[in-house]
C-alpha cells in the first residue's frame, strides 16, 4: 500500500515525520508532496519518496496563477503514485485536494476560526494577509472538518469542533516528542549558584502579533529581578544576539543539541501574558523542557497543557498576573537547590513515562486503518 502526505508547510516538520514513522509498518511506500528543505535529525524508519514542489505564501493565500499551478503539479504527481491514502497537512492542502475530488485525512495543527481573533499583525502587509485569512480560512475550516476525518492536537479543539460543526470522526494526537528526539539525554544534577532559565524561540525580543504568545511581560519581570542583582541567566535557543544583559543567545541548534542545551537549565519559560485562547493551546516547548529536565513556568490560563502534564510546573496565576509573575520567578531563585533538582527529576521522569509520541501509535494506526 502507498500513502502520501501533502503539506503546505513543507519539511522538516517533526509532527509529519513522527507520523511517517508511526505508519511505516502499515504502508509499503511513503511519499511526501511539498516544499522540501531536508529532514529533522532523528532517524526515519522508512525513507519517504520526496516530490519537492515550491509552495510559498501565494499558494496558501489562494492567489492565482500560483495556486492553480501548484494544484496541477500535485494532481499530476498523485495520478502517478495512485495512493491508497492521502493525508493533507493543514487547511490549504486539504482544500486543494478537495477541489480535485481527492478524499483525505486532514492533520490539522491549527484552529484558525479561533486563533485569528487573537492575532494583531504588526505591519500593514501582514494586516492585509490577516484580513484575507479571517474571511477565507474559517469557511474552509468548517467545510474540511465537516467533510473529512480529522486529526487535531488538543482535546479542547476537538470539543470545539464537535460542538460547532457537529463532527465526530476525529482523534487527538498530542505533539509529544518521540523517544528518538531526546535520545540518550539524561538527567543532570545542577548547581544553583546561578539559576538558568531556558526559552525556545528567535522571536523572544519582538512581539510578532500572536497575543497568546506574548513573552514581553516575562522579560520585564526578569529585567526587574536582574536590576535587583538576582543571579540568573536566560538561555535562548534560536536567538543569535540580544541587547538584554541576562540573555545568552544559543543560536540555531539541531534537535539533539537543543535537548542537551536545555538539560543544563533549571527552568523553561512559558509564562505568556494571559489570553482567553490559551485554554486549548498546546505549546511543544513545554514537552521539550520537561524531557530535558527543565521545569516549565506556565500561566494558569493554559488549561489543556496543565491538565496534560498533571500540573507539574511552576504556575503563574493569570488573575493576578503581573504580581504573580514576579513572585513566581523570585520564588524559583530563592528555592532550595535540592528541592529544585528533585522537582526537575520528577518532571523529567513524568515526561519520559507519559508524554511520549510512541504511546499514541496504536490510536493513530487504528484511525488510519478505518479510512483506507
Amino acid at each position: 500500500m502507498r500513502i502520501v502526505f501533502v503539506s503546505e508547510d513543507g519539511l522538516p516538520d517533526f509532527r509529519v515525520e513522527k507520523m511517517m514513522n508511526t505508519l511505516s509498518n502499515l504502508f509499503d511506500e511513503i511519499h511526501f508532496i511539498g516544499e522540501f528543505n531536508g529532514f529533522s535529525d532523528f532517524k526515519l524508519e522508512k525513507q519517504p519518496v520526496i516530490h519537492n514542489i515550491k509552495w510559498g505564501r501565494s499558494v496558501n493565500l489562494f492567489l492565482e496563477p500560483y495556486y492553480s499551478w501548484t494544484k496541477r503539479r500535485v494532481r499530476k504527481i498523485l495520478k502517478h503514485i495512485n495512493p491508497d491514502l492521502v493525508i493533507a497537512v493543514n487547511l490549504v492542502s486539504a482544500s486543494m485536494l478537495d477541489d480535485q475530488g481527492i478524499p483525505v485525512i486532514m492533520d490539522y495543527h491549527e484552529v484558525w476560526s479561533l486563533l485569528l481573533n487573537y492575532i494583531e499583525p504588526p505591519t500593514f502587509s501582514r494586516k492585509i494577509v490577516h484580513i484575507f485569512k479571517k474571511i477565507k480560512y474559517p469557511k474552509i475550516e468548517e467545510e474540511m472538518v465537516k467533510k473529512y476525518p480529522t486529526i487535531t492536537f488538543s482535546k479542547y479543539v476537538a470539543k470545539y469542533f464537535m460542538e460547532k460543526y457537529g463532527v465526530r470522526d476525529m482523534i487527538v494526537v498530542k505533539n509529544f516528542p518521540s523517544c528518538k528526539e531526546y535520545g540518550k539525554i539524561a538527567f543532570r544534577e545542577l548547581s544553583c549558584d546561578k539559576i538558568l532559565f531556558a526559552y525556545i524561540g528567535k522571536k523572544t525580543l519582538r512581539f510578532d502579533g500572536q497575543t497568546y504568545r506574548d513573552i514581553r511581560p516575562t522579560l520585564e519581570a526578569l529585567d526587574k529581578l536582574w536590576r535587583n542583582n538576582r543571579n540568573f541567566q536566560v538561555l535562548v535557543a534560536g536567538l543569535r544576539e540580544s541587547t538584554l544583559p541576562f540573555i545568552k543567545p544559543l543560536g540555531w541548534l539541531k534537535h539533539v543539541e537543543l535537548y542537551d542545551a536545555i538539560s543544563r537549565a533549571h527552568v523553561g519559560i512559558l509564562s505568556y501574558k494571559p489570553s482567553p485562547i490559551q485554554y486549548l493551546v498546546d505549546p511543544n516547548k513545554a514537552y521539550i523542557y520537561m524531557h530535558s529536565g527543565a521545569v516549565p513556568v506556565i500561566t494558569s490560563t493554559h488549561k489543556e497543557l496543565l491538565e496534560t502534564i498533571n500540573n507539574k510546573a511552576f504556575i503563574v496565576d493569570a488573575d493576578n498576573y503581573e504580581e504573580s509573575l514576579v513572585k513566581t520567578y523570585n520564588e524559583i531563585l530563592e528555592m532550595d537547590c535540592s528541592l529544585l533538582n528533585s522537582f526537575r527529576r520528577e518532571v523529567l521522569d513524568y515526561a519520559r513515562e507519559n508524554l511520549v509520541w510512541e504511546k499514541q501509535d496504536n490510536m493513530i494506526v487504528d484511525f488510519v486503518k478505518r479510512h483506507i
